[in-house]
């Protein structure tokens, strides 16, 4: 190896010294790294770089001996241009410990940026899923940092007692490798004494387990308020998608999705591109839950518009060309994922009365709706629900709804028909009074919203049955 190192170095020095006047252009620099030394890593043919125009006495660009600056000719190059020549440098004048401690920084700050800032009161220990740890990895795995470092930080942070998760590593082809062999290679790399590796390593294993390749899982596409996630927690494995976090209370916290993804983003195949970004291979994941954004676009001016209300915000303004976007993807994504794999549910929720219902491509693929009153299964207020979903009628249906239920319901309580919209409105709004009595500590939007977790469990079972069902049918 060193033999082999010594030639591209006496390359790399003959190509740099053809530089007229022993200036080095950024283009001659490029050209030496990509020829002579392209085929070693860059942030060592850097360093070396670095050491060789200081002692040939050569002049750069940016008129110091760091041809990579992040200032070149009076303009700002990218960050990244820089980093690895710095970073080598430093390393190579501290030593590993420096190393490990840019390292934990970076893994740190990303940990308590994604949970602990996140929900301080409901997860005061941060917990990381397998599409968490795969989200790391993909955004820290870079300048010269590899992933063995940055689940070896997490080891550490688990020895401490600060921090939970579950992995899923796999190698090239899908083979699955020995993640904790990276961590000990990691740890010995920076130097840690062979007694301190050892108990962090027995501490780590505590609390951080490793998925179970061939588990039943479930994607809870746009989590909302969680209440789905948690129902369908009781019966089966679950990650949440959502582009942002949502407060459920000021004592509970927010929630904190697994998986950021926009559903606009789906290029027609939102479901398998979910799959895929959980870590999830085809005969895992059995069931999906849809909730598109129920704002005021998809619902109000819809309903003011049928009943004849005529001084709403959205009145007679159409959807915005995202949320029919985001319809659109949904419904495509449901439509070639249940084409790929007949075996699989689906559930898409929304308040009864939601525009969804009127749109063409959910008319064609999905078909009409039915609808469930969520006090059927526990909430004292009625929040009627449309519901499209393969599990009906076979596999799933919702209970059957009797007078009286409805606890702080007048309409609900004679048999009367009112529209969702009167509750949103405020003219007949019991949501308040019976959210404080069934939900105590959640924030408004979340006693307005939260799908309940008993009708949300109910799915799950269904369709778990229905998976082994046709699957153990498949196998015979």
């Amino acid at each position: 190896m060193e033999r082999r190192a010594e030639q591209w170095q006496v390359r790399a020095a003959e190509k740099m010294a053809e530089a007229p006047g022993k200036h080095l252009s950024r283009e001659r620099l490029r050209r030496t790294e990509k020829g002579p030394a392209g085929k070693v890593p860059t942030k060592t043919f850097r360093a070396w770089a670095v050491q060789e125009i200081r002692e040939q006495g050569y002049t750069t660009a940016t008129g110091t001996p760091m041809p990579w600056s992040s200032r070149a000719n009076g303009t700002r190059q990218r960050e990244w241009d820089m980093a690895p020549a710095n970073r080598a440098v430093t390393e190579k004048r501290a030593g590993p410990a420096a190393q490990q401690a840019e390292v934990e920084k970076r893994v740190r700050r990303w940990v308590h940026d994604q949970t602990v800032k996140a929900a301080p009161l409901s997860n005061p220990t941060p917990h990381l899923t397998a599409p968490m740890v795969h989200a790391m990895l993909h955004s820290l795995n870079r300048d010269g940092r590899t992933s063995g470092q940055i689940m070896a930080v997490m080891a550490i942070m688990a020895a401490e007692g600060g921090l939970t998760a579950e992995w899923r590593i796999e190698g090239r082809g899908g083979a699955d490798r020995d993640p904790w062999q990276e961590v000990l290679q990691a740890l010995q790399g920076w130097e840690i004494p062979q007694e301190t590796v050892g108990q962090t390593m027995k501490r780590a294993r505590r609390c951080i387990t490793q998925f179970t390749t061939g588990r039943l899982t479930a994607i809870d596409f746009g989590m909302g308020w969680a209440g789905t996630k948690e129902g369908i927690s009781r019966v089966m494995e679950v990650y949440g998608m959502d582009t942002h976090r949502h407060l459920l209370g000021e004592e509970i916290g927010y929630t904190q999705p697994d998986m950021r993804m926009n559903f606009i983003k789906g290029g027609g195949d939102l479901v398998n591109k979910g799959r895929t970004e959980a870590r999830l291979r085809q005969d895992e994941m059995i069931y999906g839950h849809f909730s598109p954004n129920c704002t005021e676009e998809t619902i109000l001016q819809f309903l003011e518009k049928a009943q004849g209300r005529g001084s709403g915000a959205r009145t007679e303004k159409g959807r915005s060309q995202e949320q029919a976007k985001a319809v659109e993807e949904v419904v495509m994504g449901i439509e070639r994922y249940r084409e790929k794999v007949p075996e699989w549910s689906y559930t898409v929720e929304q308040p009864r009365g939601s525009a969804m219902a009127d749109i063409e491509i959910v008319k064609v693929y999905l078909g009409e709706p039915i609808e469930v009153r969520q006090c059927c299964y526990g909430y004292l207020h009625c929040k009627p629900t449309w519901v499209w979903t393969n599990l009906y009628p076979d596999w799933w249906q919702p209970r059957e709804f009797k007078q009286g239920q409805c606890k702080f319901c007048h309409a609900c309580n004679t048999g009367e028909q009112h529209a969702e919209r009167m509750t949103r409105r405020d003219a007949d709004d019991h949501r308040p009074q019976a959210g404080t009595s069934t939900m105590p500590g959640y924030a408004r939007d979340a006693r307005y919203n939260r799908v309940n977790c008993n009708l949300a469990e109910e799915w799950a079972k269904a369709a778990r049955h229905r998976w082994e069902t046709l699957r153990g049918q498949g196998a015979k």
